[in-house]
């Protein structure tokens, strides 16, 4: 189906028939005011509106200000009534052939996946926000990037563009301006390294509400976007502000050997392949379990989730009438493990600060002041100097206790920048309102 035709001048002032980029058409159709309908996404799968209805049709959909391209998808027939045995080869499909060889932590980190390779596909029956994915690994190599592929494989029809965070909360304001400014199905942001907290209000923002507001890139000119993607993030055992941890489902494997990467043993030699070659059959048999569930009532799932009760109660629903159970069960181990991760580091910073002051000091000194206080629950009885050193590098620029880590080099200056007793070492620097010291200790 198509609305417009465009035309260019050729030769002697003819006008010819020609096609526009996506990203052309989603700028002319995003601004009302040219008179033409207003476009908030283009999608290359099936998906469902607002109100339940199973859109199938090529074209544009101004109930959800969405265009359809199927793209050569070819999707069997979903139907009104799913089948018992429908329900159960759609379920396998997805829980077992596609996801059965990723070491998830547990059935909740599993189920957690099936909710985000779900999500695109119900967007627009969720109401509100919805959080941030974090697919983390205990190790190198165990599939982090590949899950997060092959699961939003069957909705995009091609890799999601990979981002990244940055330690600057201006950069990652512009970056997350220019992401959204293209209507994304899925944002993802690969690989957050180390010294990147996942935090800062630009992301928090983003993640929170429904629509974004933003100035544009040298212009004095703003926008406000409906925020219709799903937020998707990996890492290694990543590191969270106590406000972004409140908004992120994690997505936790854990394998069970030490070098995953060796591993053959694969149902789907080439997984991401495979995907790719079944995205008909993956996307239906996500469209069934949700058919499945609107069949019987679309009765929303119990579990809860602060500011995205929207997203639980669909996703929980779907997956609670489809028994892929353990929705959101590992969401307490999270918060906890997030919370205490930072309280225990903010009184390692004070003890730090109490013991060593602003000067200089190796990891090997601050581990053996560290292994002192048993009440600190850092992981340091497996934690060797160098993981103690990793550990600081992905907290360089975090605001602890009142102080901010740095490495002393890029602290000192002069000579004592270069001094031996600065090289590989670390200090507080005080971070105003100054932070309160306890007497009684040698510093500075």
């Amino acid at each position: 189906m198509q609305f417009v035709r465009w035309k260019k001048v050729e030769g002697d002032w003819e006008l010819a028939t020609v096609s526009i980029s996506e990203t052309l058409l989603k700028s002319v159709l995003a601004e009302p005011a040219h008179g033409l309908p207003q476009l908030d996404r283009i999608v290359n799968a099936p998906f469902f509106t607002a109100d339940g209805d199973l859109v199938t049709s090529a074209g544009y959909h101004a109930e959800c200000r969405t265009y359809f391209m199927p793209d050569g998808l070819e999707v069997a027939s979903v139907h009104g009534w799913p089948s018992e045995a429908e329900v159960d080869e759609a379920r396998d499909l997805i829980v077992e052939e596609l996801l059965g060889d990723f070491p998830f932590a547990s059935d909740a980190d599993r189920t957690n996946a099936v909710a985000l390779m779900l999500l695109p596909f119900v967007r627009e029956m969720v109401r509100g926000a919805t959080p941030l994915h974090n697919i983390e690994a205990t190790v190198q190599g165990a599939g982090k990037g590949k899950l997060a592929r092959v699961l939003v494989h069957p909705f995009l029809g091609h890799d999601p563009a990979e981002w990244t965070l940055s330690k600057s909360e201006n950069e990652n304001e512009k970056r997350l301006t220019t992401i959204l400014l293209g209507s994304p199905g899925v944002v993802f942001f690969d690989n957050v390294g180390e010294g990147v907290r996942v935090g800062g209000d630009s992301l928090a923002k983003a993640t929170a509400e429904p629509t974004y507001a933003a100035r544009l890139l040298q212009s004095n000119k703003s926008f406000i976007a409906r925020v219709r993607c799903a937020w998707l993030m990996t890492g290694n055992n990543p590191s969270f502000s106590k406000d972004m941890a409140r908004r992120t489902v994690r997505i936790r494997l854990a394998p069970d050997t030490e070098h995953p990467e060796r591993r053959t043993d694969f149902r789907h030699p080439d997984l991401e392949d495979w995907a790719a070659e079944n995205r008909g059959r993956l996307a239906w048999a996500a469209l069934t379990l949700v058919q499945s569930w609107l069949a019987e009532g679309g009765i929303g799932g119990g579990q809860t989730f602060g500011s995205y009760e929207g997203w639980a109660s669909v996703l929980g629903g779907i997956l609670d009438s489809t028994e892929v159970y353990g929705f959101l069960d590992n969401r307490d181990e999270f918060m906890e493990e997030a919370v205490e991760e930072e309280d225990d580091w903010a009184e390692a910073i004070e003890l730090w600060a109490d013991f060593y002051g602003t000067k200089p000091v190796k990891p090997s000194e601050l581990h053996t002041l560290l292994r002192l206080t048993h009440e600190l629950d850092l992981g340091l009885d497996s934690m060797d100097v160098r993981a103690l050193g990793a550990a600081l590098r992905s907290r360089r620029g975090r605001v602890l206790g009142g102080y901010r880590i740095e490495r002393a080099e890029s602290v000192l200056s002069g000579a004592e920048s270069r001094s031996r007793a600065t090289r590989n070492a670390w200090c507080l620097v005080p971070e105003k309102p100054a932070a309160r010291r306890r007497k009684g200790r040698a510093g500075g």
